[in-house]
């Protein structure tokens, strides 16, 4: 029972075994409560049916002994009114049914009724008969069967008769048992229901306590087979599962220490041996593991390069280039370590260790590869790098990490003025002026510029340009500065020498409109108040004309002086452009500054003796603009007085005007101008003009520069001068740039296909130079118009050149490899440093108008020209003179060695439609 037991749940084993316990219990219960009830019920119905015999026997014996029978049979028959009585017989000892409860059976044998056989003839009825008493049997289930002897008389009168009589009582109670036994089933089966009801509350029992209790148990036990370790069951109580519980948790803890005992141990193992793999697999060296028969196990990934891709267990002790008997020898000898060298199969010169380690547990014998080769090489690099260091022309120091030189090559110590041996020890801070040149270093490890020498024995060192950068070692430390130092001697004059000619205009002396503007730029800086005053000559360009530029030039130096000498201190002046100038000045109140310009005015209307023949009489127009009323910056303030200067212009010679408010009409020009301006493009204003070049060397016409031009339905002809710089503030000036390096290219390539192979240029602003679409433009243009790069020549300004030198630099770069040319315009006024422009890939350089109109008549603008062409032979550029007026200008020019040329004497700017026509017709000119 227990075994059958042990194969179904807790929950249910025990509800069930009680269940059927209980069952067995009500059906012992039941049936002897069923067979007390029916002893009972027999009982009951005995003495029941022994009384109704005895009442009956006694009336029956009266009624026999008056020979009454008929009254016995109404007596038999009111008895058996009581359907409990089956039968109620008196039969005569021979067996005749004398009265019955049935009629039918008077007269009858008693043995001929069913179940009376054989009663007459039972001990029983002779009892009765003789003994005169009751005796009682069954007659079947639930029936009680009464004999008793009742005496008949045989005569009238007699009281007892001779012959007695059988009366034969059956009393039916198996309806009285049948009540009973299912009173005693109805109790059972409530007595069995409680019990299932009790069962059942076991259930749940032990379904919300033990069954829950053990499945909470159950699933500790589960995560911990799963590998859940230290998990602790939340069992509460001192049952059974409550201690079984805590022995669980003790058990889980202990195989949670374990298992972390186990990966601690299996962790150091693992890097253990990934720590030796990976000292395997990195060595800088090869390694190899042989076993005693010459064959490897392991090798790794340098060694299978050194061995020429041969990989374990393909490698073999031979392919070391080793003698068979020096490995026989060393693996016959105790263990032991020794060192060869070797030429292997793939011509590394290498270092052979060997390890004899085959009498340990690994039973190998380890080699170590160490390649001689980058050795070498690396010895011999160093020769040559020492050779280089001492014979470079260039200065080469090595400083420490603190700034102290440590070796010097001997150029150095030339420009330093002493032997190579004295600089050692030195500090940069001291050898070097400025000082903090290690400082400087930024974070990219370089720095460059030009520095000085302090050593020198007092004698002078020459301008150096020195580029340091820092040595960093593996992990990023500094170890050393290494410096290189070039002459620059020849360079820093030539620079000053261009600087002087940027600074100041070639023909009066005075400061140039770009040095002007630096100089004003500083004072606003410095100084709260003041004014500048824009001067123009009246009449001088009749003079010029008629005269001569001759002369011309004479009357602008001479009104230069005089300018010079009307400045008061600390004022400046500059040659704006043609009879243009510039003037700085310190503040006046209106009454001194009225009283400055009518003494500036007196001194140029003043008679000027040009030549000993001309007394020529000029006389000026001035317009001021102070700051910071009138403006806070030099470009706004040199606006605000050209254009009062109109305004004075306006009212008559000799005046001047102080900018006013109301002068603002010339903004109300540009705001309209440029309102224009953004539908110039859409609506077909602009135009291509061309101005053809001319090579002097062969005569045939090697470019043509695109110039554009816009004609407004309204304004008229609006000058570049006027729409470029709003075209660059407004940043149409990319849309623009695009559309005439579209035109440009298809324009170039079509004259090409009619046969002409020069270069187109094209003018680019600073503006397109630094936006990032101008390579992409430059590229799209070249690509619709199928025109080679070469065929195309950027143009672009000095100032735009110098703007940003970095920026510059690497957008060229990107146009030079392509193919594109770079050309420098107006060049020569502005200031340009030969160590930027030796950085650009520039190709041509474009000699400004200005000193070519001076040819002839200025020797300072000759020599600027000749000074201008011989750099850029220098620097393996090509030149192109712009404002060629003259045949003479153009002789000088070729004599000079100038490329080629570009002005009014060649051809004056024409539509573009006309250029193939005037190539057809062009003269062949000769210089």
């Amino acid at each position: 029972m227990s075994r059958w037991l042990t194969r179904f749940p807790l929950r249910l084993a025990m509800p069930v075994a009680l269940l059927l316990l209980g069952t067995l219990l009500l059906g012992g219960f039941w049936w002897m409560h069923w067979q007390q009830s029916r002893d009972d019920e027999l009982a009951h119905a005995r003495t029941q049916a022994g009384r109704s015999v005895e009442q009956v026997q006694g009336i029956v014996a009266e009624e026999l002994a008056r020979g009454a029978l008929p009254q016995v049979q109404r007596l038999i028959a009111a008895v058996s009114v009581d359907p409990g009585v089956r039968r109620l017989l008196l039969v005569t000892p021979q067996g005749e049914v004398l009265a019955a409860n049935r009629l039918a059976w008077v007269g009858r044998p008693l043995a001929g009724l069913g179940g009376m056989a054989g009663v007459l003839d039972s001990a029983a009825a002779r009892s009765a008969l003789s003994a005169q008493r009751l005796e009682y049997g069954q007659a079947g289930d639930g029936v009680i069967r009464v004999l008793a002897g009742v005496l008949q008389s045989a005569t009238p009168g007699q009281l007892r008769s001779a012959k007695p009589a059988l009366l034969v009582y059956e009393l039916d109670i198996s309806d009285r048992l049948a009540a009973s036994r299912a009173l005693a089933f109805e109790r059972a089966l409530e007595s069995f229901l409680l019990l299932a009801l009790a069962a059942a509350a076991l259930h749940y029992a032990f379904f919300r306590t033990l069954a829950r209790r053990s499945h909470a148990l159950d699933r500790v036990l589960q995560r911990i087979a799963d590998g859940e370790f230290g998990l602790q069951p939340e069992l509460s109580g001192r049952d059974e599962f409550a201690t079984l519980a805590r022995r669980v948790g003790w058990l889980s803890t202990r195989l949670a220490t374990m298992r972390d005992a186990v990966d601690e141990r299996e962790q150091a193992l693992r890097a253990a041996s990934a720590s030796y793999r990976a000292l395997f697999d990195n060595s800088p060296d090869g390694l190899v593991a042989f076993r005693r028969d010459g064959s490897a196990v392991l090798a790794n990934q340098v060694a299978t390069r050194l061995l020429g891709g041969m990989a374990a267990p393909a490698i073999r002790f031979d392919a070391l280039g080793l003698p068979g008997e020096v490995w026989d020898a060393f693996c016959a000898g105790p263990g032991g370590v020794r060192e060869l060298e070797s030429r292997l199969a793939t011509g590394c010169e290498v270092e052979l260790t060997l390890i004899n380690a085959l009498a340990g547990e690994a039973a190998v014998l380890w080699c170590r590869l160490h390649d001689l080769t980058a050795e070498r090489a690396a010895q011999t690099g160093q020769r040559l790098a020492r050779r280089v260091f001492e014979d470079a022309g260039e200065g080469i120091f090595i400083a420490d990490a603190t700034g102290q030189l440590i070796d010097a090559n001997p150029s150095f110590a030339a420009m330093a003025g002493c032997a190579p041996a004295l600089l050692h020890g030195e500090m940069l801070d001291a050898l070097f002026d400025p000082a903090g040149l290690a400082a400087r270093v930024d974070g990219s490890g370089h720095w460059h510029g030009q520095v000085s020498l302090r050593h020198g024995g007092g004698r002078p060192t020459p301008p150096l340009h020195l580029s340091l950068a820092a040595s960093l070692d593996a992990q990023g430390r500094l170890t050393h500065y290494i410096g290189l130092a070039s002459d620059i001697t020849e360079q820093v004059a030539a620079e000053r020498r261009l600087q002087q000619i940027a600074d100041h205009d070639a023909l009066t002396g005075l400061l140039s409109r770009p040095a002007f503007k630096r100089e004003l730029d500083l004072r606003l800086a410095r100084s709260a108040h003041g004014r500048i005053a824009f001067v123009d000559l009246n009449r001088f360009k009749q003079i010029n004309d008629a005269l001569g530029h001759s002369v011309g030039d004479a009357v602008l130096r001479e009104v230069a002086q005089r300018l010079r000498d009307a400045l008061p201190a600390g004022g400046l002046a500059a040659r704006q452009g043609g009879d243009e100038f510039l003037l700085a000045l310190p503040e006046f109140d209106d009454e001194d500054g009225s009283r400055w310009a009518g003494a500036l005015a007196h001194a140029l209307e003043a008679v000027i003796h040009v030549e000993g023949r001309y007394h020529l009489n000029l006389s000026c127009s001035v317009g001021f603009a102070r700051w910071p009323e009138d403006g806070t910056d030099a470009d706004t303030l040199i606006r605000h007085a050209d254009i009062t200067m109109y305004f004075a212009k306006a009212a008559g010679p000799g005046r001047y005007e102080v900018f006013a408010p109301e002068m603002r009409a010339q903004m109300e020009r540009r705001a309209r101008v440029e309102a224009a301006l953004h539908e110039a493009l859409a609506a077909g204003q602009f135009s291509l003009f061309v101005q053809p070049q001319r090579a002097l060397g062969s005569g045939r016409t090697c470019g043509a520069e695109l110039l554009l031009r816009w004609q407004h339905p309204e304004l008229g002809q609006v000058s570049p001068a006027e729409f470029i710089p709003l075209a660059e503030d407004s940043g149409l000036i990319t849309v623009i740039g695009a559309w005439v390096l579209q035109q440009g290219c298809q324009l170039a390539a079509a004259w090409r296909e009619q046969g002409w192979r020069g270069s187109v240029s094209v003018n680019v602003s600073a503006l397109q130079l630094r936006s990032a679409p101008l390579i992409e433009q430059v590229d799209r243009a070249l690509l619709a118009s199928a025109l080679p790069a070469e065929a195309l020549t950027i143009e672009l300004t000095e100032s735009v050149l110098m703007d940003d030198v970095d920026a510059t630099a690497d957008v060229l770069a990107a146009l030079a490899r392509r193919g594109v040319r770079i050309a420098i315009d107006d060049f020569g006024t502005g200031y340009s440093s030969l160590a930027y422009l030796q950085r650009l890939p520039l190709h041509e350089l474009k000699i400004d108008r200005a000193f070519v109109c001076g040819i002839g008549v200025d020797g300072h603008s000759e020599a600027i020209i000749e000074t201008v062409l011989a750099m850029a032979g220098t620097l393996g550029m090509e030149t192109v003179a712009e404002g060629v007026e003259t045949a003479a200008q153009a002789a000088f020019l070729a004599k000079l060695g100038c490329d080629a040329i570009q002005g009014y004497w060649l051809a004056r700017p024409m539509p573009v439609a006309e250029f193939p026509r005037w190539l057809a017709a062009a003269p062949a000119y000769s210089t």
